[in-house]
């Protein structure tokens, strides 16, 4: 595989990490992606102890995004689960996080980008 390529959990979907590491292994795979709602399943931080030691290059984390901005306790329980991912990135050495923005609920686009803007930025 080249050394470029980066193969992504969500291609495994459902699969728990042994799985995930095993298809990458097969796949000649160096650089992998993976997503939180995978290691929130198996246990945060026995998915990233194993990761850290499987020998393979987090190029990014998927942190998907369920919370309302119109809920001021989603908007602190996606502030708490970020910060827990880019703590995460850190110990993996992850290049990138991709975050979807979540749901707007009653608000207008403008005032759900201010809040998500805000939430990033603290």
């Amino acid at each position: 595989m080249h050394d470029r390529i980066s193969v992504n959990n969500l291609c495994f979907p459902g699969a728990p990490l042994a799985t995930d590491l095993e298809h990458w292994r097969s796949l000649g795979a160096r650089r992998i992606g993976i997503q939180t709602a995978k290691m929130n399943a198996e246990g945060w931080d026995p998915y990233v102890e194993q990761l850290s030691r499987s020998g393979f290059e987090v190029e990014t984390i998927v942190h998907l995004n369920p919370n309302r901005w119109d809920d001021d306790a989603q908007v602190e329980r996606f502030k708490r689960e970020l910060s827990r991912t880019l703590a995460a990135g850190n110990v993996l050495g992850a290049r990138s996080v991709y975050v979807t923005s979540g749901a707007r609920g009653t608000l207008t686009w403008e005032e759900t980008a201010q809040k998500f803007c805000s939430a990033v930025g603290s």
